[in-house]
């Protein structure tokens, strides 16, 4: 078989294609509705580090330049067409116990001068009962939903006043699914109102909320760790 010149190599020019095309996608979904803003927070990163969500906003770092970029990019590629086949398929249950009502429906919740927006994935009814269900994908699910979850899916059932909630994580690891029920809990609105204070001091004050006391699972994928931790070797 002929080989093929060092200069010419289809494989690495269709890759970088797809790499350009990632880059692209990205900047288009990171603009508008998920574009930092003035007194405004997103119901899906209030429940994550403060520091983190502060530094994003302050000095975003390009997808592009960030260490794993096409690992994530696909990976949240992959988790974008999971919601849509997920719509889809609630759609098609017509006449089941499950009734869909919205899908990405926006929602907002005011804190002062501060306001914390989301996107809730399905809005169903089930007995009479209006349920916001979240999406998920996870390399391995959890056995108990993520506490940032939680407050993302507490903060849509106060906005749309349902009393329960259903996280979906959707497996990309052993291709399983895993569910679990949130009922409505009015003590998260109090901590969701102090993070968005302690957020909106910080920016006011134009000093970042100090690093969590030991390093986080998310630290293992946030950007700004080495901002935080340096080498240090237990940090993730």
């Amino acid at each position: 078989m002929e080989q093929l010149s060092e200069k010419f190599s289809p494989a690495l020019m269709i890759q970088r294609e797809i790499v350009t095309g990632l880059i692209e996608d990205e900047s288009l979904h990171n603009n508008g509705f998920w574009a930092p803003r003035p007194h405004i927070y997103h119901a899906s990163q209030i429940g994550t580090c403060l520091r983190g969500q502060y530094l994003k906003s302050i000095m975003p770092v390009k997808d592009e330049d960030a260490e794993g970029f096409v690992s994530s990019m696909l990976n949240k590629r992959f988790g974008r067409l999971i919601h849509d086949d997920l719509e889809a398929l609630l759609e098609r249950a017509v006449g089941g116990e499950v009734e869909v009502v919205g899908h990405e429906v926006e929602v907002n919740l005011k804190f002062g001068d501060a306001t914390l927006v989301g996107r809730i994935d399905a809005l169903v009814r089930i007995n009479g009962e209006q349920v916001v269900v979240e999406y998920k994908t996870a390399s391995h699910p959890p056995e108990v939903p993520y506490p940032a979850h939680v407050f993302q899916v507490q903060a849509y059932m106060a906005a749309v006043g349902a009393k329960y909630a259903a996280i979906e994580y959707f497996s990309k690891g052993w291709g399983g699914i895993r569910g679990f029920d949130v009922e409505y809990d009015p003590k998260f609105m109090d901590l969701i109102g102090e993070r968005v204070q302690a957020l909106e001091e910080a920016f006011a004050k134009g000093e970042a909320p100090p690093r969590p006391a030991v390093p986080l699972e998310e630290c293992s994928w946030c950007v700004y760790r080495k901002m935080c931790w340096g080498e240090r070797q237990d940090a993730p």
